[in-house]
């Protein structure tokens, strides 16, 4: 993603939807010597983290800005690049949010971010969605995990930059792999690490519930490795634009 968005030293880069800052931080070690990074996200809380982190790392060259994305109002060319990891796809006005971003880069810097893609090419958070789907059907609203995978049917990322005033757009699939110890850490971390499974079953009744981690099951069994490791495929993709006109 960093070298999509051509990053490098003494570069202005705005981390869009920047949550605890982990990419931010790699960002602004990056851009040393005379760079910085504005780590931009909804939530105030997660930003405090990204700012202690980037203290205990000894980065000084790390700001946090807690805005919605869509509400941007920076100068023109306030930036050199700009990035988003796992973030575009909640956005709540996605195309607002892009016109922003693109209006804030200089005359063709570069945006590159990265999203999920298929649920079917990422088994270890897509298939809950779909036995959820298949057994009792997606609550309403859709949960976060669910947005999660709204960017990855063919040619949606590209059309969305390209309408926001990005020009020489690329989308490539990139793999990715997850390794657990074994198949019950796996289903464990699917469960406790993040809200996704509680908010996909919110309101089911105990038998739908394991009805679900019955099927959850029977999939990761499949990645089960000889050595008693579970690993899981996966893919994102990793989307770039310049702004301003060609």
């Amino acid at each position: 993603m960093f070298d999509a968005a051509r990053i490098t030293s003494g570069m202005r880069v705005l981390d869009v939807a920047a949550g605890t800052g982990d990419t931010s931080i790699l960002a602004a070690q990056r851009v040393l010597p005379g760079g910085s990074v504005l780590a931009l996200d909804i939530s105030s809380s997660m930003l405090e983290v990204a700012a202690e982190t980037a203290t205990d790392a000894g980065l000084s060259n790390l700001e946090t800005l807690a805005q919605d994305a869509t509400h941007l109002e920076f100068p023109p060319a306030s930036f050199d690049a700009a990035i988003s990891r796992l973030g575009l796809m909640f956005l709540s006005d996605l195309q607002r949010g892009l016109r922003a971003i693109c209006a804030a880069l200089e005359p063709n810097a570069r945006l590159a971010a990265i999203v999920w893609s298929a649920t079917e090419r990422n088994p270890y958070m897509g298939s809950s969605v779909d036995i959820v789907r298949e057994l009792r059907g997606l609550p309403t609203p859709p949960p976060a995990v669910v947005r999660a995978f709204s960017l990855a049917a063919p040619s949606v990322l590209e059309k969305a930059l390209a309408d926001a005033g990005f020009h020489d757009v690329t989308v490539e699939a990139v793999p990715t792999v997850r390794t657990f110890s074994s198949v019950d850490e796996a289903l464990e971390l699917l469960f406790t690490a993040s809200s996704a499974m509680p908010d996909l079953l919110s309101g089911a009744s105990q038998r739908e519930q394991d009805q679900v981690m019955d099927r959850l099951r029977q999939t990761f069994e499949q990645f089960r490795q000889a050595d008693g490791t579970c690993v899981m495929p996966g893919e994102v993709l990793l989307g770039s634009g310049a702004a301003g006109s060609a």
